[in-house]
């Protein structure tokens, strides 16, 4: 099966639900994106350095981890770090 590319304002949907308080069930379920992929996002924004406890910056962190993804990732590394 062919991996699924997801856009940005993807992304930035998942960490806003994330963020809001979201279970990554439920937000696998609410946006139909799998699980594992919901969790990798959450863990690459992590390893950004970006916090889910403090607000703002979902723009920023959604673009790096889209570039992560899906190329260009090496970039945008720092912008967390």
């Amino acid at each position: 099966m062919g991996r699924k590319r997801y856009a940005v304002i993807e992304i930035l949907d998942i960490f806003r639900r994330y963020q809001s308080g979201d279970s990554v069930r439920r937000i696998s379920k609410a946006t139909g994106v799998a699980r594992n992929t919901v969790t990798k996002y959450i863990e690459i924004a992590e390893e950004h350095g970006f916090s889910f406890k403090v607000a703002g910056g979902l723009d920023d962190i959604s673009a790096v981890v889209f570039n992560e993804i899906h190329g260009g990732g090496e970039s945008n590394r720092r912008l967390y770090q």
